[in-house]
C-alpha cells in the first residue's frame, strides 16, 4: 500500500489529461523517458497512459499502457535553447522518440556534443537542440533545479535606476554593433 503522501502526489500531478513522462522499464528501454498523457487512474497506483510518439504494432494508433505511478513524472523544465553543456555533464538526449540518459564525453564544434549512454554502451553525436540537462524528480521538485538568470532575480530599486540606465545603454550599443557587423557581413 502506498503512503498517504504518495497518494497526494498522484492526485496532484497525475490527473486525467496531465502531460507526463513515462519511464521505459522494458529491456532495451531502461534509462529512457517518453512523453504521454494520463488517461485515467486505476486501482493500486496504476495509471493508464497514452504515449505521444509511440504507436501500437499496427503503426496507426498511439500506444496505451497501464504503468505504475512510480514510472511517471511531470514534464521536466526545458533549458534555454542556447545553453552549453560541459564535459562529463549528465544529460538526456532525444533519440528514437524518447529522452535517453547519457553523459557528455566531448564538446564538439557548432553546438554538437558526443554523448555516451551507459545502458547501451554506445556513444553518439547530438546537436544542442536535442539535449537537455538530466534531472530527477524528487519530492515534487526537480533536481537540479532550473537555472535562473541572475537578472531575472534582480528587483530594481530607486537607488539602482542609474545602473539600469547604464546597463540599457550598454546593451543598446552592443546590439547596434552586432546589427552593423551583421549588415556588413551580408
Amino acid at each position: 500500500m502506498a503512503s498517504k503522501s504518495f497518494q497526494l502526489v498522484i492526485e496532484k500531478f497525475f490527473t486525467p489529461g496531465a502531460i507526463v513522462e513515462i519511464s521505459g522499464e522494458d529491456d532495451g528501454f531502461r534509462g529512457s523517458w517518453y512523453e504521454g498523457t494520463v488517461i485515467r487512474r486505476l486501482k493500486k497506483n496504476k495509471i493508464l497512459v497514452e504515449y505521444k510518439d509511440l504507436t501500437e504494432d499496427d503503426g496507426k494508433q498511439r500506444l496505451t499502457e497501464v504503468v505504475d505511478a512510480v514510472q511517471l513524472r511531470p514534464l521536466p523544465p526545458r533549458e534555454s535553447p542556447d545553453r552549453n553543456f560541459a564535459l562529463n555533464e549528465e544529460v538526456d538526449c532525444l533519440y528514437n522518440d524518447g529522452w535517453w540518459e547519457g553523459v557528455v564525453t566531448k564538446v564538439l564544434e557548432d553546438g554538437k556534443y558526443a554523448v555516451y549512454f551507459r545502458v547501451t554502451r554506445e556513444q553518439m553525436e547530438f546537436g544542442r537542440c536535442d539535449i537537455r540537462l538530466h534531472r530527477e524528480w524528487l519530492h515534487e521538485d526537480w533536481n537540479p533545479p532550473l537555472e535562473v538568470e541572475p537578472e531575472d532575480q534582480f528587483m530594481p530599486s530607486f537607488e539602482s535606476s542609474a545602473f539600469i540606465a547604464i546597463d540599457i545603454s550598454v546593451h543598446l550599443v552592443d546590439a547596434s554593433l552586432k546589427i552593423a557587423a551583421f549588415c556588413a557581413f551580408i
